[in-house]
């Protein structure tokens, strides 16, 4: 009984497992799989559709999958075609027909499409790339200092802040010597770095902190809930914030008036 128990879970693992590398592909419908030290895909009915032949691979995206060969990674299609030859150092993927990659024993960030030709090639390294979406992407040099690099390969901001987050809604966190603001695309610093603490933009607000004390700012830098104006501030969901005084709690809208007393 112990033994049947054993293998019940064993299969179940297997199976959230697959699950998970099936959610993982994202409508890809090709999941990659491990056994015996290798590595493969299988279809949605577990059938092997690639051979389980690779050092390592990543889960397909846009058609494609980066598989490595001996020490070098390159790219299958779902027919285990070589689209792009095994000739990089890390694993990537693409996002808008966009990767970054880089080769052995080169310094720098090659960014390809997806037959592998080379974009342009930049001395600095990628935050997190989301293919240029915003026009710009957070990079850093090796001084780990951080700067804006245009889809062109160009600085648009000098490396020169301790840390740049990837933007949302437009704009991003930044670090200047010890404290958090935002700046825009364009490397214009719109909430100065005056925060302990600073959270990506989500529905039209950032959440700052100074020390323990929570505010949330607007994208023209106004801090529509001010730091200390409340004993706690908490979430900002369904575009409410909600807030407390003393032991009593309320609601404020996204421009801080209150809508539950």
């Amino acid at each position: 009984m112990e033994s049947l128990k054993i293998k019940f879970r064993i299969s179940l693992v297997s199976l959230l497992i697959l699950t998970s590398a099936f959610c993982n592909a994202q409508g890809d419908k090709l999941a990659r799989v491990k056994k015996g030290g290798k590595y493969g895909f299988v279809n949605m009915s577990g059938t092997v559709v690639i051979p389980i032949t690779y050092t390592e691979a990543g889960d397909f995206g846009e058609g494609l999958a980066a598989v490595k060969v001996g020490e070098v990674w390159g790219a299958v299609d779902k027919s285990n075609k070589i689209v792009i030859k095994p000739q990089f150092a890390d694993q990537f993927r693409f996002k808008k027909g966009m990767a970054t990659v880089s080769k052995p024993n080169k310094p720098g960030t090659d960014v390809i499409d997806k037959t592998g030709r080379t974009i342009f090639h930049t001395d600095y390294n990628f935050v997190f790339f989301n293919s240029f979406i915003d026009g710009v992407e957070p990079v850093s040099n090796d001084k780990e200092k951080f700067g804006l690099i245009n889809k062109l390969g160009k600085l648009v901001l000098d490396c020169k802040y301790e840390d740049i987050k990837p933007f949302s809604e437009g704009l991003a966190v930044y670090k200047g010597g010890l404290a958090y603001g935002y700046l825009d695309k364009t490397g214009k610093v719109i909430v100065q770095n005056k925060y302990t603490d600073a959270v990506s933009f989500t529905n039209g607000l950032g959440m700052v902190k100074i020390q323990r004390k929570i505010a949330y700012v607007d994208k023209t830098g106004k801090e529509v809930v001010p730091i200390g104006a409340y004993t706690n501030v908490f979430s900002y969901t369904n575009r409410k914030i909600r807030v407390a005084r003393g032991t009593k709690i309320g609601y404020l809208d996204s421009k801080g008036a209150v809508i539950i007393p």
